[in-house]
């Protein structure tokens, strides 16, 4: 490996310093598995977060840029997720499908669902 290789702030084999750093933000990010990999030289963080059906995983260089993303994580998951239907409440769409489920029901075979007892053109 050469310098080249090495984070800008990361003297090579300064490895103690990084689990230093690693100590201090599993301190300063509760709950978060954190770990610097020496070999890949970066530090990485893991955590199920609220809503989430597989484990986030972080990948940073530098302790403040790993610190950055693990923010950003918990605050993307702190927002209420998006509904399916923009400003259509549960209700509004239940009632939709409802519907559609009746036309499709309805419908006479090789008659398009929605013209069931409708006069013909």
């Amino acid at each position: 490996m050469n310098q080249a290789d090495h984070p800008a702030d990361t003297p090579p084999g300064d490895d103690a310093a990084r689990w230093r750093d690693a100590a201090r933000l599993r301190t300063e990010h509760s709950g978060w598995v954190i770990v610097w990999l020496a070999r890949a030289r970066q530090f990485r963080a893991y955590k199920r977060l609220p809503g989430a059906r597989r484990d986030t995983s972080l990948t940073a260089a530098t302790a403040d840029a790993l610190a950055t993303k693990i923010t950003a994580a918990e605050q993307a998951a702190a927002r209420p997720a998006r509904r399916a239907v923009p400003g259509a409440s549960p209700a509004q769409v239940v009632a939709v499908i409802a519907a559609v489920v009746a036309a499709i029901t309805d419908a006479q075979p090789g008659q398009p669902a929605g013209t069931a007892g409708s006069p013909g053109r």
